[in-house]
């Protein structure tokens, strides 16, 4: 006789392999799923509103050490940075470089990921050189949020 999971425990195994898949600590980039990083961020605007997926905004610098960690263990990660891809515009942008854009978007620290609705709606920021399962999270929020405010925006006002 065949048992059917319950509805729960299938979103909870699901949920258990993609964890697992995301916190390999195997961080060896895959050429074939490496980031197709934008550097100019209207550009990558104008795919957002195409395409309706938020930007990833990442501020480096050549001469930060932390930077340099964060992108090789985090983002070159094969599972992330197919995920980065696939799910939103990825722009890397230059700390020194692009210091007006951090200025606007307040970027203190480096690295930091600002995460912005097409429209422009900050969705998140994340701070800091963090592990591909915490950046993950971090990244399904905005997204969390990006989805809500796209509902809110579909709903038609009703008229009193």
């Amino acid at each position: 006789m065949m048992h059917r999971l319950p509805y729960v425990a299938v979103i909870a195994m699901s949920f258990v392999v993609v964890a697992a898949a995301v916190s390999k600590t195997s961080y060896a980039a895959d050429p074939s799923t490496e980031i197709a990083w934008r550097k100019d961020i209207y550009e990558a605007q104008a795919d957002a509103l195409k395409t309706g997926r938020p930007m990833l905004l990442v501020f480096g610098a050549n001469w930060c050490t932390f930077c340099k960690k964060f992108e090789r263990a985090t983002l070159s990660n094969s599972t992330m940075s197919g995920y980065v891809g696939e799910k939103f515009v990825p722009v890397h942008l230059d700390y020194d470089a692009d210091r007006r854009i951090a200025d606007i978007l307040e970027v203190k620290q480096i690295p930091c990921t600002v995460i912005l609705s097409p429209e422009a709606d900050l969705l998140g920021r994340v701070v800091g050189n963090k592990s591909p399962r915490d950046y993950w999270e971090r990244l399904e929020d905005a997204r969390d949020l990006h989805s809500e405010i796209k509902q809110v925006g579909h709903q038609t006002p009703t008229r009193r």
